[in-house]
């Protein structure tokens, strides 16, 4: 793998890592992460294979995640229509327009 900003901040994000807990993730220190994002620098070998053995070990979380059940999902809704509010209330649907309470 190369890697360059792009592909490490798209670990990063794959994680859910903020750069200071990527950087603790790899042992190493935040401006060493921020200065490869930032295309300043790139990663040692020694790091590269860090960040392979990372990418590896993501790869092999999301293969043994169950695959939903398609039916198990509800729909979303025909039309955008159907999320707006009825018509003669508030966005969260607790009065009228008359101001009568529902």
């Amino acid at each position: 793998m190369t890697w360059n900003p792009t592909t490490i901040r798209s670990l990063m994000v794959a994680y859910g890592d903020t750069q200071e807990a990527f950087a603790q993730r790899l042992g190493c220190s935040f401006p060493t992460v921020s200065r490869w994002l930032n295309g300043h620098t790139v990663p040692s070998p020694a790091y590269c294979r860090q960040l392979d053995d990372l990418l590896a070990e993501r790869q092999r979380q999301l293969a043994e995640q169950p695959t939903p059940d398609p039916g198990a999902i509800s729909p979303l809704p025909a039309s955008p229509q159907a999320l707006s509010p009825a018509p003669g209330s508030d966005v969260d649907g607790s009065t009228t327009d008359r101001g009568d309470v529902i």
